[in-house]
């Protein structure tokens, strides 16, 4: 299984859309929201968590793609929030 994550301007949908069309792309979930930190920025492992919690991968994927699965882990036993 392979995940890309396309990040793009709500602007910029329709042409998004099209181009993957194109691409013959399938089987893709499209999240729509702003994610992130109200300062900014958030680290991978910060992402990964927010799709585990939310149901749209599994733990096993969110460690097989962390860059710092000690760091993911202490994400999921805090509950999110980073001491």
């Amino acid at each position: 299984m392979k995940i890309v994550l396309i990040v793009y301007n709500e602007a910029v949908d329709m042409e998004v859309m099209e181009t993957l069309g194109n691409c013959a792309l399938k089987n893709y979930t499209k999240v729509l929201g702003v994610f992130g930190k109200g300062e900014g920025m958030m680290t991978m492992n910060q992402s990964l968590y927010r799709l585990y919690r939310r149901g749209l991968i599994t733990k096993d994927m969110a460690f097989k793609r962390s860059p710092n699965p000690e760091g993911l882990l202490n994400l999921i036993e805090r509950g999110g929030v980073n001491g």
